[in-house]
């Protein structure tokens, strides 16, 4: 074999390699330090128009921005339309979607917003199973 096809077989072989620790580089990125879950900000709009994966994008600006300790129920609904599901446990629970191959590692992601008996607002959280 002459050097320069050793040299091209060389080149190739770094190239390839750098790709390839990029790839990994960027999934372990993705998996261990990125949360999905602050990528957007919230609007009312835009969450009664999305999905529930881009409502993920928005749980924690909506949790830490506009959920508000001592809000009512229904001003929630009313932020945040119905929900479909609510548990036995006081709460009202809106479904992100699935993020099993997040840094959260969750089947079924869940904003839950837990109310008192009065039902006002106590606590939201992103939470799953």
């Amino acid at each position: 074999m002459n050097v320069m096809k050793k040299n091209k077989i060389l080149i190739i072989s770094i190239i390839l390699s750098l790709l390839w620790l990029a790839l990994i580089s960027a999934y372990a990125w993705r998996f261990f330090f990125h949360n999905p879950f602050s990528d957007s900000k919230f609007t009312v709009l835009n969450w009664k128009e999305a999905k529930p994966d881009i409502r993920a994008e928005m749980a924690d600006d909506l949790i830490m921005n506009y959920l508000k300790p001592g809000m009512s129920r229904k001003q929630i609904i009313g932020m945040l339309g119905e929900t479909g599901s609510q548990n036995k446990d006081n709460k009202l629970q809106y479904w992100i979607g699935s993020w099993s191959f997040s840094s959260k590692g969750y089947d079924d992601t869940f904003i839950f917003i837990k109310f008192d008996k009065s039902d006002k607002l106590i606590s939201a959280e992103i939470n799953g199973y």
